[in-house]
This record gives structure tokens, C-alpha cells and sequence, in this order.
């Protein structure tokens, strides 16, 4: 039935959320990004992503020392909550202060339950990155919910 096939795709063998739901896991790779604005005096910008949802940090990538166009090639899957935005917001680590925000992306939620996002997506800029690159910084991402076969959705292959 209809009903089976949303419920198989959409609420697939996962942990009850709140409420009792069960929530659907979401294939997500972080692949790269590109023209980052040099963040740091010395070197390069030290880059990561971090990905939140409600205001929790639900996945990170790993630092990219020195590279204003680093390569994460991170995959992984979270257990969405069907409420919330995914906010991808990339970050320069430092080690003697704060880190830096440099921007962000905000895939919504009606893109999410789309089935799948593939593309470069430009990165709304932070406080200190303002414009200081000729070309805006963007994030190549890949986010998919599995289908009932068991991989992700068509057209954009995640995992």
C-alpha cells in the first residue's frame, strides 16, 4: 500500500524520537569546498564542518590544516528529526582563540524530505569573511534519505 511504502522509506528501522516516532536516518557525505577566505595571519585557513540540527551538533568532519579549498570526503548518516533544517557551517580552527566562522548553508527541511540534494551551494558569509573573496566560498554536499531497497535515492548516490 501507499501507506507501507511512505512508512518503509520514511520512518525506517530507527530509535522512537520524541513522541514515540521512529525518525528517519539521512545519508549525508560532506564532500569538499572551494574558495574559502584566508581566515589565518600566518598560514591558511584550518577548515571543518559541522553539521547542525536544532541547535545540536549531529555530525563534524575532521580539520583540513592550511587548504582555502579543502577535501573532507566525509560520509555518514544521523537520525533526522522531520522537524528541523540541517545548517552545514564551516569553521577555521585555531589554536589560541576562538575558532573563526567563515559561513554557513541551510539545507531545509522540505529539501530533505525531498528524497535527495546534490550540489554546490554558496555559503552565506560570517561576521569576519564579509567580502573578502572575489569568489564567494561554497560547500559541495550530498544528502539523501535511503529508499525502501535499501540505498539512497535516485540520482544522488550518497553512500
Amino acid at each position: 500500500s501507499w501507506l507501507g511504502s511512505f512508512t518503509s522509506r520514511f520512518l525506517l528501522a530507527s530509535p522512537a524520537g520524541e513522541g514515540g516516532r521512529a525518525m528517519p536516518q539521512v545519508q549525508i557525505h560532506i564532500i569538499n569546498a572551494m574558495d574559502l577566505p584566508n581566515m589565518d595571519v600566518l598560514d591558511y585557513t584550518d577548515a571543518y564542518v559541522r553539521v547542525m540540527m536544532g541547535g545540536q551538533e549531529v555530525m563534524r568532519t575532521r580539520t583540513i590544516n592550511n587548504d582555502l579549498n579543502p577535501s573532507w570526503d566525509h560520509r555518514g548518516s544521523i537520525e533526522w528529526d522531520g522537524i528541523n533544517d540541517l545548517v552545514f557551517s564551516v569553521w577555521d580552527s585555531d589554536t589560541f582563540t576562538a575558532d573563526d566562522w567563515i559561513g554557513k548553508y541551510t539545507l531545509a527541511k522540505g529539501e530533505i524530505r525531498a528524497g535527495a540534494v546534490c550540489g554546490v551551494f554558496p555559503l552565506t558569509a560570517g561576521k569576519k569573511t564579509g567580502k573578502a573573496t572575489a569568489k564567494p566560498p561554497r560547500i559541495s554536499i550530498k544528502v539523501a534519505l535511503p529508499t525502501p531497497e535499501g540505498c539512497c535515492a535516485s540520482g544522488c548516490s550518497v553512500m
